[in-house]
């Protein structure tokens, strides 16, 4: 499958002159999906609902379990991807290689480290 430079996303010489980027990138974000509240009914709900007519906030951030369980997460692999210098005209320039295989990755990671570790990036590193 070949996708066009434009359609990749990357921008060639039509820019300012000094606005003109090198190369841009875009990469597809996964939805935030947020837990919606249901109704759950039965004599629970009415003893709850008794104990204080004020409305609550909520006042703290989202945890993973605020998720919907629900959704169904694909696990991350590596996709290919080549990135061409021919294309936008860079081929004057970049004489070798004509291009690269770059890759990318899309899916839900497991990260080896807990977040309350606080690991430093070269940690990280090591870990994989």
């Amino acid at each position: 499958q070949s996708i066009g430079c434009k359609e990749a996303g990357l921008v060639g010489r039509d820019g300012a002159l000094e606005k003109q980027p090198f190369m841009v990138a875009f990469f597809k974000v996964s939805e935030v999906h947020f837990r919606s509240a249901r109704s759950t009914g039965g004599k629970r709900r009415q003893q709850n609902r008794n104990r204080s007519s004020q409305p609550r906030e909520r006042s703290r951030g989202l945890s993973p379990l605020d998720y919907n369980s629900s959704d169904q997460k694909t696990a991350c692999r590596r996709h290919e991807l080549y990135v061409s210098f021919r294309e936008p005209g860079w081929q004057d320039w970049i004489i070798a290689p004509e291009g690269y295989a770059a890759n990318y990755c899309d899916g839900e990671c497991s990260f080896p480290l807990n977040a309350h570790m606080n690991a430093t990036n070269h940690a990280i590193v090591q870990t994989l």
